[in-house]
């Protein structure tokens, strides 16, 4: 018997994305990053703050790590009945909501947030997608959160420090 796809939920449209955005950083942000973390961490040992500092390191542990990994790339699909992400599907009745936050060069994000508030907002880069294409196949299936048009601050303050 042939499996047939269901119209509802064929790929209305997809592209490739890297999973994180590799930011370039030169000598004197790692110098400067290197100065305030060890300033912490001594500040954090002097208040016998021990689990801070331990922190501190886990999270530059991670950050330095980060730097020598190549970010890989995902396939990101909008279909009739959800959103994928590599193997990772999420249904249109878990997503509350979307928006497209477009200011290039800088930002150029389609943002979801999710019914479930544990859930935290979901950005997918647009590459080189129209986001009035994008926003209008989503307009069929999702309400857009015209309140929202920027990107969200935590993202913010990651792309400006290069986090």
């Amino acid at each position: 018997m042939m499996d047939v796809e269901h119209p509802s939920n064929q790929e209305l449209i997809s592209w490739e994305f890297h999973e994180f955005d590799p930011r370039p950083r030169s000598n004197s942000w790692y110098i400067w990053y290197g100065i305030i973390i060890a300033a912490l961490v001594i500040y954090s040992i002097v208040t016998s703050n021990y689990l801070f500092a331990i922190i501190l390191v886990l999270f530059s542990l991670i950050i330095f790590l980060q730097n020598w990994r190549r970010p890989d790339k995902l396939l990101f699909s909008i279909k009739g009945q959800g959103i994928q992400i590599g193997n990772q599907f999420y249904r249109m009745n878990e997503i509350e909501d979307f928006w497209i936050a477009y200011q290039p060069p800088n930002v150029e994000m389609v943002y979801f947030s999710f019914k479930a508030s544990w859930r935290p907002v979901l950005g997918i880069p647009l590459e080189n997608n129209n986001p009035l294409q994008v926003r209008e196949i989503l307009l069929e299936y999702l309400p857009e959160n015209l309140d929202r048009e920027s990107e969200p601050l935590p993202d913010a303050m990651a792309r400006i420090l290069k986090l």
